[in-house]
């Protein structure tokens, strides 16, 4: 099934779920949806070439401008990106790394990431840095759909790879990837989540930028880019609250 079939499939089950009586109630809070400059991570977007939503990554700069990390797969260079729901422009992809699943937004962005597990209330954290991936390392996500998610564990692979199509039904290989199992055996992400932060804990009130999701083996292994790939790939600095 290709990325744009899944997320169809995730709409269409979602929409009848909401359609249910007091279904919308499932939703706290929409803020990740109806994010407005400036942009936080871990929020919403909508691929303006109509094949699909993905999440913002990590708000960074580079050469005195400011961008959103997050999956190359989600979209291209010179497409266009507005929030999630879809009433504000978001920003226009400028650079991608498509062998390591890596797009980069220019848009208007905040050193913050919002934060909350799914069908509660939602916060938004500051970030206060980046760091390297270490083996056995604990981490946490942030995606659209799945929404914050920790318990995730790295393993000692750092040179992981899989090929799958990107949202344009092309088919593409990606590398140098970690893998990070959820040892509480949820699910390790939907669709929509791809691009969304991977993240450590700073005290109860920051994160550190650890990477972004680009995916998941079976169904609890997480499968993400490190931050210090895309810091070389494209000269960024992340951007700190």
């Amino acid at each position: 099934m290709t990325y744009a079939q899944e997320w169809r499939e995730w709409k269409a089950d979602r929409e009848r779920d909401l359609a249910q009586p007091y279904g919308w109630l499932a939703l706290v809070s929409l803020d990740w949806l109806d994010d407005t400059p400036r942009y936080f991570g871990g929020g919403a977007i909508k691929n303006n070439d109509g094949v699909g939503y993905c999440t913002a990554g990590w708000s960074v700069t580079a050469g005195g401008t400011s961008y959103m990390l997050t999956a190359g797969h989600c979209g291209r260079p010179g497409g266009t990106w507005n929030n999630g729901s879809g009433n504000l422009y978001f920003g226009t992809a400028k650079y991608e790394v498509p062998e390591h699943d890596l797009l980069l937004i220019q848009a208007s962005v905040s050193g913050r990431m919002w934060d909350g597990a799914r069908n509660a209330l939602e916060f938004s954290k500051g970030v206060v840095g980046s760091d390297y991936n270490f083996p056995g390392e604990m981490l946490c996500t942030s995606g659209m759909v799945t929404r914050a998610l920790c318990n995730f564990q790295t393993g000692d692979n750092f040179q992981a790879s899989y090929c799958a199509t990107d949202a344009y039904g092309h088919d593409e290989c990606y590398y140098d990837l970690l893998l990070a199992d959820q040892l509480d055996y949820l699910e390790a992400g939907q669709p929509g989540d791809s691009g969304g932060p991977v993240f450590s804990l700073s005290g109860t009130t920051h994160v550190i930028a650890e990477g972004i999701i680009s995916g998941k083996r079976a169904s609890r292994t997480l499968i993400f880019q490190d931050f210090v790939t895309a810091q070389r790939d494209f000269g960024i600095s992340v951007l700190t609250d």
